[in-house]
């Protein structure tokens, strides 16, 4: 029996499956002490169109791994206070970019001599050179190492690759096409949203939170709300929501509540955070 057939909501009986598989998985790992994400990836692959088929609408998949990928970001921003990264700056910078060129150097010869022409050579190079953002974070988070020394290093690589990313992949399609007002729009647009979180960090949300903090369940609606309000943003200005709620979360990293925000957002992170990496395992192909 597919999803389809089961009477009801189709996404909340497949939150409801998801939940189920990934609870399973879950305990399974930890009888054999392996991480959480392979379980729910694992979890992912069984239940998904390319395993049982029990789950096989690709919107339902591609809507909650959004949603879970876009709250995981939101709180990764959260927790990145750059004031405590300052020490390890100049470490990162040099990891993050030294990986990044001797990456794709070598990916692009490797392309280059399977007979790849230069700009498939060049995205197969760059493609390689690109890590996990979430899936580390989430290793660390698990253990308890986003504040030691090397958890702050491979925080800030993740930071300098991450931010390579964007500007290359932003870049790329407009420079192909050969539209330069596209790509000087596409830029001053990215700039804005990067100026808005910095406005709305230093007058807007202090005002605001000073109003609502007394409540648990406005501060709550709050946070999610202020994610969504730049996610939106950031897909009306063509970028991955993902950039928008991580932009989100470091508006309000510095935020004397910050500490608060995160106790009430963390265990819907998550929750939806789980159901992103199982429906990054339904998207795996067999």
């Amino acid at each position: 029996m597919t999803i389809h057939e089961i009477p009801g909501s189709e996404i909340l009986v497949s939150i409801g499956i998801i939940t189920i598989s990934a609870t399973i998985s879950a305990i399974i790992a930890r009888v054999f002490r392996q991480p959480l994400i392979l379980a729910y990836i694992l979890a992912g692959i069984i239940i998904g169109p390319y395993g049982l088929q029990i789950i096989i609408n690709e919107k339902i998949i591609e809507t909650l791994a959004m949603l879970g990928m876009a709250l995981l970001l939101f709180m990764v921003g959260l927790e990145l206070n750059l004031n405590r990264l300052r020490d390890v700056t100049r470490v990162s910078i040099g990891c993050g970019l030294g990986q990044i060129i001797v990456t794709f150097v070598f990916g692009y010869l490797l392309a280059t001599a399977m007979n790849f022409n230069s700009v498939h050579s060049f995205y197969i190079a760059f493609a390689l050179t690109i890590s996990s953002t979430m899936v580390v974070i989430k290793l660390l988070s698990d253990r308890e190492e986003l504040e030691t020394l090397h958890g702050k290093i491979v925080l800030g690589t993740l930071l300098v690759q991450d931010i390579t990313t964007i500007i290359v992949l932003s870049a790329l399609p407009k420079i192909e096409m050969l539209n330069i007002d596209f790509f000087i729009n596409s830029l001053v647009a990215g700039i804005g949203i990067v100026g808005m979180a910095i406005i709305t960090n230093r007058y807007i949300a202090p005002i605001i939170l000073n109003f609502i903090t007394k409540s648990v369940e406005l501060l709550l609606l709050f946070a999610i709300s202020w994610c969504f309000i730049f996610s939106l943003i950031a897909a009306i200005l063509k970028f991955s929501i993902a950039i928008g709620a991580f932009l989100a979360g470091v508006s309000l990293a510095t935020s004397p509540y910050n500490v608060e925000i995160i106790a009430r957002v963390r265990s819907l992170r998550d929750f939806f955070s789980t159901i992103f990496f199982v429906s990054l395992g339904m998207e795996v192909p067999l």
